[in-house]
């Protein structure tokens, strides 16, 4: 999702989406969403199907 779409969707300002976003990346170490997503799927576990 974009930014705006985040805002929209959780009834915030754009603005704020922004600032959390950067204190995500900051803890994190990600650089943008796509290095985001990388280490989430690295450190979720594989989904078992039965």
């Amino acid at each position: 999702m974009t930014r705006s779409e985040i805002a929209n969707a959780q009834g915030v300002a754009d603005g704020t989406v922004k600032s959390q976003l950067a204190a995500i990346y900051d803890k994190t170490g990600a650089e943008d969403q796509r290095s985001l997503q990388q280490l989430v799927r690295e450190l979720s576990p594989p989904v078992r199907r039965t």
